[in-house]
């Protein structure tokens, strides 16, 4: 989702894997849906939680817990998907029935913000109801806008509640446990600390295990918290979105006609190379000299598609044109006649460029430098 914490998606990368930022929403329906539309032909959809697998991957969790504090009689961990804690709460209750009689008293219990906990809701309503009081918070590991259906049925029953625990809570957990246990955790993973430092796991639990899963919390958020202070989600943008807003078709990213990179990255910048007016298959283009086979009309149109294809190059080389902060310099070159086309006329036909990276990406940051300059040939 666009909220995701950087620091998730740079190790993400280091796999060598292209990350998509979609909208929440967008997100969430493809969880719901198994089916990933910018996922590429052939591609294997993996859910994050609705696996056999996973589920009984995170069931041996219980059995690493029983083997170092057998007696343990409350379980918190954190809810996301469901897999995680429902895995757990699965393994106990099977456990307790085969053998380890200790068991049959301890109770698990699902940890979500108060701003995203529709599992809570559901067991209060003894249904899956969907959390229409959403919020983003710096807690993105856990919670949700709906529980999914598919884990429901396990989760009802082998979890024995849900824990609403404020924000707050989970920032002072976050604290404790790095400067008191010495230990880095995401909000996800202080939020079962939270509930159970708080008093939430009921007042007869006194061997409580909570599940610190993750520690993919962002500098700037952790910092924040140290501080003492409420980490603030700042405004996402989402340019990818943005495409689909404004109903603009990319072309294929062109390939390169010699011996260059159509785009190269150093440090925290991105230099393309030349780009022309490419059409949508990525390899014919547009043609012509403006004032002799073209108007200034239409060489606007044709600045504007070299914009696209820039922009093709930039999604397929960063994976996301979320990762995007700024243009900062911009040449346009126009195939003209220096005698028939002035240079206020080549100010205009390079709009067509400037104005479509406005529209994606905003006037502060869809505008930059730029040089408009008219070319005997190219």
């Amino acid at each position: 989702p666009d909220h995701a914490p950087e620091i998730k998606l740079a190790a993400i990368r280091n796999w060598g894997a292209d990350v998509i930022k979609v909208p929440y929403e967008e997100w969430w329906e493809i969880i719901e849906t198994h089916h990933c539309p910018q996922a590429p032909e052939g591609a294997v959809f993996i859910h994050p939680g609705a696996e056999n697998e996973v589920l009984a991957g995170n069931a041996t969790i219980a059995r690493e817990i029983v083997e170092d504090l057998p007696d343990v009689d409350c379980i918190v961990a954190p809810y996301g998907s469901g897999a995680l804690c429902a895995g757990i709460a699965f393994g106990i209750k099977e456990m307790a029935k085969n053998g380890f009689h200790q068991l049959a008293g301890c109770q698990v219990f699902a940890a979500e913000p108060e701003t995203a906990a529709p599992f809570a809701l559901s067991m209060k309503m003894g249904k899956p109801v969907r959390f229409e009081n959403w919020e983003s918070s710096f807690v993105d590991g856990c919670g949700g806008k709906a529980v999914l259906k598919e884990i429901w049925d396990i989760a009802s029953g082998s979890i024995d509640g849900g824990i609403a625990v404020p924000l707050e809570s989970i920032a002072d957990a976050v604290k404790q446990l790095a400067e008191g246990n010495k230990i880095v955790a995401e909000g996800a993973g202080a939020c079962p600390v939270a509930a159970a430092w708080t008093g939430r796991c009921g007042p007869k639990t006194k061997k409580i295990v909570c599940v610190v899963s993750g520690g993919g919390i962002d500098s700037t958020h952790l910092v924040q918290i140290l501080q003492g202070k409420l980490p603030i989600m700042t405004k996402i943008d989402n340019f990818d979105a943005k495409i689909k807003e404004l109903a603009l078709a990319l072309p294929e990213a062109p390939e390169p006609k010699g011996n260059y990179k159509p785009a190269t990255i150093v440090g925290n910048m991105l230099y393309t190379s030349g780009h022309g007016p490419v059409l949508l298959d990525g390899k014919n283009y547009m043609q012509g000299r403006v004032g002799e086979d073209m108007t200034v009309e239409e060489a606007v149109q044709a600045a504007r598609a070299t914009g696209l294809a820039v922009l093709a190059t930039l999604r397929k080389t960063l994976g996301s044109l979320d990762r995007v902060k700024r243009i900062v310099k911009t040449l346009g070159m126009v195939n003209a006649n220096p005698s028939t086309l002035n240079q206020l006329e080549c100010v205009q036909v390079i709009n067509g460029f400037s104005n479509l990276m406005m529209d994606v990406f905003g006037p502060d940051n869809g505008v930059g430098a730029r040089s408009a300059v008219g070319m005997a040939t190219l």
